[in-house]
């Protein structure tokens, strides 16, 4: 068996998905952690099977976070359907 591949996010971009979803790493981390093999640090490339598991929740593809662009705030109630 392999090494697991891993992936570099733009943290911006979760926290901005925190943030939309009124949540903080540690709740994020208390529903995806019991599913992993160890603990999630956030500052270091993360294994894509967790990446996916995050997915799962914000449903927003692998590509939202690990573009390294920053969000147009302004318009991201279009993007999120939140008008």
């Amino acid at each position: 068996m392999g090494a697991r591949q891993t992936i570099q996010i733009n943290i911006e971009r979760l926290q901005y998905l925190l943030d939309l979803f009124k949540m903080d790493e540690l709740r994020l981390k208390s529903i995806i952690e019991p599913k992993l093999k160890k603990s999630i640090d956030f500052t270091q490339p993360i294994n894509i099977g967790t990446l996916v598991e995050i997915d799962k929740i914000f449903n927003r593809g692998l590509d939202f976070y690990t573009n390294p662009n920053p969000i147009n705030k302004a318009n991201s109630s279009l993007l999120f359907g939140l008008y």
